[in-house]
């Protein structure tokens, strides 16, 4: 008696192939998105802090697990009947108390944190105040740059520009579109390059390495890639004159 193999499809064997892979390619965004809930914030802008205090925390959790289970499964056999019984129950309390953790952590991230702080004015209402202030100087400033004092339209200078829009920056995830006027700036930025690819303090001065790096910086928050030509010119002058016991010279 002969048996005859049924041949197999090669299409029907790649579409069964993109459903597992689209199947896998579902789980992996399911538990990317349940993280991202839990952890709005990514992993890598974390303070190192915070990191270390965070890893710390699941380390000593794992590590009372495996104590609690050296020490109390003889006790739970002999007089529960189960060795995990003390484990079990430790795993229940665990898994609420972290759970009550990713949601404070979580709330505070998604809130930007506690609005009343006993100020004269709630800190939402700080972060806007400072937001319009700094959009209605940038319109009217030397080529959208910043100066040092907070009415004052000229005279605008790298050092206070970097610091107007690094707030402006950190102000969006409390205020959605108050970085929208960062690539503004951009003109003055480009203002105080030199010939020799550095930046200086105010346009048309001489570069230096403290400039150059906000040089960098301001361009990065303005929008520009890390590989943008400007971007690694800043960088290039800085690799080629920046050296531990030079660092306040024009290279």
């Amino acid at each position: 008696m002969s048996l005859n193999r049924k041949s197999v499809n090669p299409s029907s064997r790649s579409r069964a192939h993109q459903g597992r892979t689209k199947n896998q390619a579902s789980c992996v965004e399911a538990r990317s998105k349940l993280w991202r809930q839990a952890l709005p914030l990514d992993w890598s802008l974390w303070p190192a802090e915070a990191r270390l205090l965070l890893s710390l925390t699941a380390i000593w959790s794992l590590g009372g697990l495996l104590i609690l289970a050296s020490a109390s499964w003889w006790v739970a056999s002999r007089e529960m009947g189960e060795g995990a019984y003390y484990l079990k129950r430790q795993l229940i309390w665990m898994t609420a108390s972290w759970g009550l953790l990713a949601m404070a952590i979580s709330t505070d991230l998604n809130t930007g944190g506690p609005v009343d702080v006993g100020a004269a004015i709630p800190v939402d209402q700080a972060a806007n105040n400072a937001v319009g202030a700094l959009n209605a100087l940038q319109a009217s400033a030397e080529l959208n740059g910043y100066a040092y004092n907070l009415g004052q339209t000229g005279d605008t200078d790298m050092s206070t520009t970097q610091f107007a829009m690094a707030g402006l920056y950190a102000a969006e995830t409390v205020q959605p579109g108050a970085s929208d006027s960062l690539g503004m700036s951009r003109g003055f930025i480009d203002n105080t390059k030199a010939n020799d690819g550095g930046h200086s303090y105010s346009p048309n001065g001489s570069s230096d390495h403290a400039m150059t790096a906000s040089g960098a910086w301001t361009y990065l928050l303005s929008g520009l890639p890390p590989e943008n030509s400007e971007v690694q010119q800043a960088l290039s002058w800085i690799n080629q004159r920046y050296t531990h016991d030079n660092q306040n010279r024009t290279g």
